[in-house]
C-alpha cells in the first residue's frame, strides 16, 4: 500500500507535531512537508491528519509499542 518513504512520514506524523520534526522524522525536507502530507492524504483517503493517524492504527500499520514504565494504579 504505501512505499517506505510515505511509511516514513506515516510514522512521523504520529509521533511529532512540529513542522520540523515530521520533516526530520520523514527525512525529507521541511519545505516538501506539506506537499508530501497532501499526497499521502490523498492516498489513503484520510480528511486529515488525525484521520490518518486513527486509519493507520486501524490497519496495523504503525505497529504497536510497549506502554513502558509506568504501572497501572491496580498493579502497584
Amino acid at each position: 500500500m504505501l512505499n517506505e518513504a510515505q511509511g516514513l512520514l506515516l510514522r512521523a506524523v504520529a509521533e511529532h507535531s512540529a513542522s520540523g520534526d515530521v520533516a526530520l522524522a520523514a527525512r525529507i525536507a521541511p519545505a516538501d512537508v506539506r506537499s508530501a502530507l497532501g499526497e499521502l492524504l490523498d492516498k489513503t483517503g484520510a480528511d486529515d491528519v488525525t484521520q490518518l493517524v486513527v486509519l493507520a492504527h486501524a490497519w496495523g500499520l504503525l505497529g504497536t509499542r510497549p506502554a513502558g514504565t509506568v504501572e497501572s494504579g491496580a498493579a502497584r
